[in-house]
């Protein structure tokens, strides 16, 4: 697995107090990847995940509507000569079903986020980075994100 230095600096815990926040953190977090790059992200229902996205998603250049993948399982969008993919693995039963979408094949050039990736953790193996989101419900719902290495398993996705 290649690691991304530029992403390094987002390593850690953060906490976002808003949506604003949420959409500021994942546009630099965007400005970070790279073709190549598989981003899983983990958390509950309403935790950020797709928020996070759709910013990573405009910062990177897209342009069309982006709707939650949920029931595609895959969305996949083009800025130049860079594909995007936005995938959802919440209603997938088991990772066999991920490998017959094909997708997996053109993870080398594409910059892939991957909702509910802990879902199937032969596949968040293959991730560069986890951004885990929790909702601080003791705080005014604030968001706790937490990224890591994928290559950083302790023994959870």
């Amino acid at each position: 697995m290649e690691h991304f230095p530029e992403v390094l600096n987002f390593y850690g815990v953060h906490t976002l107090h808003s949506v604003a926040e949420t959409e500021a953190f994942s546009r630099n977090l965007a400005a970070a990847v790279k073709p190549g790059m598989v981003i899983g992200l983990v958390g509950d229902l309403g935790a950020g995940k797709s928020v996070c996205v759709r910013a990573a998603g405009v910062a990177l250049g897209i342009t069309d509507r982006m709707p939650s993948p949920s029931y595609t399982l895959v969305e996949e969008y083009r800025v130049g000569e860079t594909v995007v993919f936005h995938i959802d693995l919440y209603r997938l039963a088991d990772a066999e079903e991920f490998y017959l979408l094909g997708v997996e094949e053109r993870f080398g050039e594409a910059i892939t986020f991957i909702e509910w990736i802990d879902r199937a953790p032969e596949i968040a193996r293959r991730a560069d980075v986890i951004v885990e989101f929790s909702i601080d419900h003791d705080n005014g719902d604030y968001r706790t994100v937490r990224v890591r290495s994928g290559a950083d398993r302790d023994g959870a996705a």
